[in-house]
């Protein structure tokens, strides 16, 4: 009780999540803006291929290596200058 206490946990709200020391939060902060998935669609099945920037670029269906990047939902519109 005196580690959780030392640790932030107040002694009655005891969580059942796993306390992680400090240096893993640290790495955990590192590995979290490269797992950004960005969804593809394969040129030649049309599957849609989720991609992390660790990935290779290559549909998980047919091993096909050329894909399109969707299009975002919420059209943009830019003023010309």
């Amino acid at each position: 009780l005196a580690q959780a206490i030392g640790l932030g946990l107040a002694c009655g709200a005891m969580s059942s999540q796993q306390v992680v020391p400090a240096k893993d939060k640290a790495k955990e902060a590192e590995v979290k803006p490269t797992s950004a998935v960005v969804t593809y669609i394969c040129g030649n099945c049309g599957a849609n291929v989720d991609i992390r920037s660790t990935d290779t670029i290559r549909c998980r269906e047919c091993g096909y290596r050329i894909l399109f990047k969707m299009r975002a939902r919420k059209p943009m519109q830019y003023q010309a200058i």
